[in-house]
């Protein structure tokens, strides 16, 4: 009776801490694709999530933009993101806004020169909550007050450290 018990309590805290781990804010890093709608751009990146409170986190961002003639487009994002935590919901909307730099590293005949482009981000989108330390998001940012103005449609995993 006693092992019994015994194995009841603990079965019941590993499940309790298992469940507190998946309500734990965390640090994270993942991996993300998109396509930016002027000219059809496919983009590939990384971006960090950096949690000030439940609802409240920083993300950094870095993006590798193709299909420009001549041009790697290089995008370093710091974006702020204020998440709507929906009770009971497998979904959690956000927006988010930030800053961003874009460096065009431009070579045409043997010549090399950079560009760079201030900007500033608004979007938004949502995290699916898969109750595990991997998450996957999707979203619309739009880039304004630059040279030039687009919208990404991007999407990605968060991997929770």
């Amino acid at each position: 009776m006693k092992r019994i018990l015994l194995a009841t309590i603990l079965g019941m805290f590993t499940l309790g801490l298992a469940a507190a781990h998946a309500q734990v804010r965390a640090n994270a890093i993942g991996a993300k694709v998109g396509l930016y709608f002027d000219g059809s751009k496919p983009m590939i990146g990384v971006n960090g999530e950096i949690p000030f409170t439940s609802e409240l986190d920083f993300e950094p961002a870095a993006e590798l933009v193709f299909g420009i003639q001549n041009t790697t487009l290089v995008i370093l994002d710091a974006n702020g993101r204020y998440s709507f935590n929906l009770q009971g919901s497998e979904v959690r909307p956000y927006v988010l806004g930030g800053l961003g730099v874009g460096v065009s590293f431009v070579t045409v005949n043997g010549t090399s020169k950079s560009d760079t482009d201030f900007r500033l981000n608004l979007g938004g989108g949502m995290v699916f909550n898969s109750r595990s330390l991997i998450q996957y998001w999707a979203g619309l940012k739009v880039f304004v007050l630059s040279k030039s103005s687009d919208v990404g449609l991007q999407g990605g995993v968060n991997f929770y450290l």
